[in-house]
């Protein structure tokens, strides 16, 4: 069944690749310029995403989608490029109106599916009953809207715009009915996304760190995406070309626009079946520092660039050298900045663990109370690696926490002079399912200290103890000897043998 279950995944990717390569070849016979067909990236990652997930997890419906949306996408490109070199750039060749048809409706199960992938993110299944019912809905309308966009009248704007290509299955009395529902239904694409979207925003605050971990590569790669799609929409206000928005003309920002949409199919494979073998958190620590660095060192060159050149207008060359040498001057502590300020936002204070011992000392030194000693203790930790969960376990069994727990809990052993003395309790942080080396370096000079803490602690309470002990047992001597003198001296004097005609002494006061 598996096997069965992976040629088919297989076929299908197979299938969509060879269909997006036709197309590419299409396109350049049609004189389009290969690059600007940077949104076929997107597609083959689909189709490869799909397949992978199809074939390792049949059952994920994900990977159904992905493959539905891929194979849809890279039809209806094929199908578009066919009509255009049959129609237009070599008229004559065969089924060319026929292939023109499936444009008409093919973008909405396209579409469609890649809108409700986040409803079956990450585990593969529908949430709640009324995301089902919103599934329904939506498959619903969107087979209402395929049946008005197959028989709509007039050129198909699906192939392209101009063209002069028509729909050859138009039916004059949809003109004015289609245009509404296609709108309707590019309205509802984006009410089904958001929904999705914000389901499973609050999915992951109730769940675990596995579904955490998982939604950390979606939100990695949207993250992204989001930031290629204000670049590029930058850079289309920004340039001279009217009627656009986006840079239409500019090749590189294309595939610039196609490489990062790219990397939501693959950030979703990777969350799917990969998410153990990855370090997220390790991808945006390093996405951070070279992202900073990058615009550190665009901008410090630009201006030095600047200033220099008015300072010393005698040529581009000298001036461009004596910046790109500053520039590369500043780079390396540039980037050991950034790298520990981005270290000290995500870890804490782990790379630095003098940092984190002197704020452990100080805690201990500010508590008065030997009672309070080891939740100041239990604080510092959390707050040192910034961890949402640690607590102190001493050899009795009494825990002093702070913090909420999270995930399964890792347990480190505190010893003193080869004596058990309990356990430092810690939950990692979101997304994570244990410490890594450095954690464990910094974990383990906390511990040594810790253990003392916690030694101090018992032998204080030991010496409470006795001290009560003591005590008590002074005072149990003096009821016990008072006691003794009661009940000794009384019967004592009662006994005691009296002379014949002898006078009892009289008491004087």
């Amino acid at each position: 069944m598996a096997a069965a279950a992976a040629r088919i995944a297989w076929s299908w990717c197979a299938l969509t690749l060879v269909l997006t390569v036709l197309a590419v070849v299409l396109a350049v016979l049609n004189g389009t310029n290969p690059l600007t067909l940077s949104h076929l990236l997107f597609v083959a990652a689909c189709a490869l995403a799909g397949g992978l997930i199809g074939s390792r997890r049949p059952e994920h419906g994900v990977g159904r989608l992905l493959t539905v949306s891929a194979f849809c996408f890279a039809l209806m490109e094929f199908c578009g490029q066919y009509a255009i070199l049959g129609l237009v750039t070599r008229p004559g060749l065969p089924l060319a109106e026929a292939l023109a048809w499936p444009q008409t409706w093919l973008w909405v199960p396209a579409n469609l599916s890649a809108c409700l992938i986040p409803l079956f993110f990450p585990d593969g299944r529908l949430s709640s009953a009324g995301a089902r019912r919103l599934v329904i809905g939506a498959t619903a309308a969107g087979a209402v809207t395929m049946v008005a966009g197959a028989f709509r009248p007039g050129e198909n704007s699906q192939v392209a715009e101009g063209s002069g290509v028509v729909n050859p299955l138009g039916v004059a009395g949809l003109a004015d009915v289609a245009p509404v529902v296609e709108t309707a239904m590019t309205a509802l694409f984006a009410v089904v996304f958001f929904v999705g979207a914000l389901g499973l925003g609050a999915r992951t605050l109730r769940s675990g760190g596995q579904e955490r971990r998982q939604v950390a590569w979606l939100v990695y790669a949207v993250g992204i995406e989001v930031v290629v799609v204000a670049a590029r929409l930058a850079a289309g206000l920004t340039d001279d070309v009217p009627g656009s928005i986006w840079p239409m003309t500019n090749t590189p920002w294309e595939l610039v626009g196609g490489v990062g949409v790219t990397l939501l199919p693959v950030a979703i494979c990777v969350a799917i079946l990969r998410h153990r073998l990855f370090d997220i958190d390790l991808v945006i620590n390093r996405t951070l520092v070279y992202a900073l660095l990058s615009g550190c060192v665009t901008g410090g060159y630009v201006l030095v660039v600047g200033y220099l050149g008015a300072l010393f207008p005698a040529g581009d060359l000298p001036i461009s050298i004596l910046a790109a040498g500053l520039v590369a001057l500043a780079f390396a502590p540039l980037r050991e900045r950034l790298q520990g300020w981005v270290n000290l936002l995500m870890y804490g204070e782990r790379d630095d663990p003098y940092a984190a011992l002197t704020r452990l000392g100080r805690r201990l030194e500010s508590t008065a109370e030997p009672g309070t000693v080891l939740p100041g203790v239990a604080r510092s930790v959390a707050e040192a690696l910034r961890l949402p969960y640690a607590a102190v376990e001493t050899a009795g069994g009494t825990r002093y926490a702070s913090g909420t727990p999270a995930g399964e809990l890792v347990r480190l052993p505190l010893t003193h002079n080869g004596e058990r003395a309990g356990d430092l309790i810690l939950s990692p942080r979101p997304g994570e399912s244990g410490f890594g080396p450095r954690d464990l370096r910094v974990l383990g000079d906390l511990a040594r200290q810790i253990s003392v803490a916690v030694h101090a602690v018992r032998l204080s309470a030991d010496l409470r103890r006795s001290r009560e002990r003591l005590v008590m047992a002074r005072e149990e001597e003096r009821r016990r000897l008072r006691r003794d003198l009661h009940d000794g001296l009384g019967p004592a004097s009662e006994t005691a043998p009296r002379r014949s005609g002898a006078r009892c002494p009289t008491r004087r006061t």
